[in-house]
């Protein structure tokens, strides 16, 4: 059908198609300027002319491809298999088929085409998922892969809680097979708080929680799960608890200027009083607690007073006050070191 070709008087000669279909070729006498186009096959005219029909077949197979799963990929679950097939000639028929078990058609679209399996429906091993492609000239083409199907939870054990302090904890566990690693915990079993999930896959796990309030028991659980391709088995412990450490008393230095006032630290009641003496360290402060410090002068010409911050569990404050032998009250701010 389309333009022809002169081969000139060259015989023998060798034509390259690049694809299939239906052709005819002419050989006539040089100069007998003779064609004919009769459907029949060879025929020959007065020995000067001769026409061949023929058709070149169909012989390439679809090409196709597969990912996700790639070969070796442990999975679990209802996984979809999905990739691409085309051809040339178009996809007439995709099936799949399990470990040289009966073929199942996939429906179309199948450019990108998926199949959804259920991996609970074989057992724990090596298995070959082979998909196969046909054209409507009857061409096939299979490509197989192997997994592994793993639907067995990975074991906790060795679930632990360490490095306590009042405020913060760090939980650690171990799994007899590599997964990732997430810890839920708080006031209750319900618990409401969790850690991000740390994908990465290990079989030693650790997991900080930060931010607890002190002398507090706190519910906790670890989960774990193995597997690729966002599915895997999970595995949650049972419920653990923890006490965070209570808080421990602080220390509160007060230092006056000019020194030897006398000084009242008060928590709603009189707490402590130093007598004439400055600089003065007020030991056991309650940590939590909020408290009001008064400073003055031995002759009581003048003062100076502030409501602290609450005391810092496990710290120390160190308060400041300027007097002026003056009538009447000062107030300074102070900037507590040590908090």
């Amino acid at each position: 059908g389309g333009p022809p070709i002169n081969t000139g008087a060259a015989t023998p000669y060798t034509f390259k198609w690049i694809a299939e279909g239906s052709y005819q070729i002419f050989v006539s006498k040089p100069g007998s300027g003779y064609r004919d186009s009769d459907p029949q096959g060879l025929i020959l005219n007065s020995g000067d002319f001769f026409s061949l029909f023929f058709s070149l077949p169909d012989i390439a197979p679809p090409i196709i491809s597969i990912n996700p799963p790639s070969n070796g990929d442990p999975v679990s679950g209802s996984i979809t298999i999905s990739g691409v097939a085309s051809d040339n000639a178009g996809v007439s028929k995709l099936e799949t088929q399990v470990d040289g078990g009966a073929f199942n058609v996939i429906n179309k679209p199948y450019n990108p085409w998926s199949y959804s399996l259920d991996t609970l429906t074989l057992p724990n091993s090596l298995h070959t998922i082979t998909v196969r492609a046909t054209d409507s000239s009857g061409n096939s083409q299979s490509v197989p892969i192997t997994v592994t199907v793993d639907n067995t939870a990975p074991v906790i054990s060795g679930v632990a809680a360490g490095g306590l302090t009042s405020n913060s904890a760090n939980i650690s566990w171990t799994t007899d097979k590599l997964s990732n690693s997430q810890v839920e915990y708080g006031l209750t079993t319900a618990y409401g708080n969790s850690t991000l999930l740390d994908k990465s896959l290990a079989t030693s796990h650790s997991q900080g929680l930060s931010a607890l309030t002190a002398g507090t028991v706190y519910h906790y659980r670890v989960k774990s799960k193995d597997g690729v391709m966002g599915v895997g088995n999970l595995a949650v412990s049972g419920d653990f608890t923890f006490t965070t450490l209570a808080p421990l008393p602080g220390r509160v230095a007060v230092n006056s200027n000019p020194s030897g006032g006398s000084i009242w630290m008060f928590d709603g009641t009189q707490f402590a009083d130093s007598g004439q003496v400055t600089p003065f360290t007020f030991a056991n402060v309650p940590a939590g607690t909020v408290y009001r410090m008064i400073v003055k002068l031995a002759d009581h010409s003048d003062s100076a007073e502030q409501v602290s911050p609450a005391m810092p569990a496990n710290g120390s404050q160190t308060l400041n006050f300027s007097l002026a032998p003056l009538p009447g009250r000062v107030a300074v701010n102070s900037n507590p070191s040590g908090g």
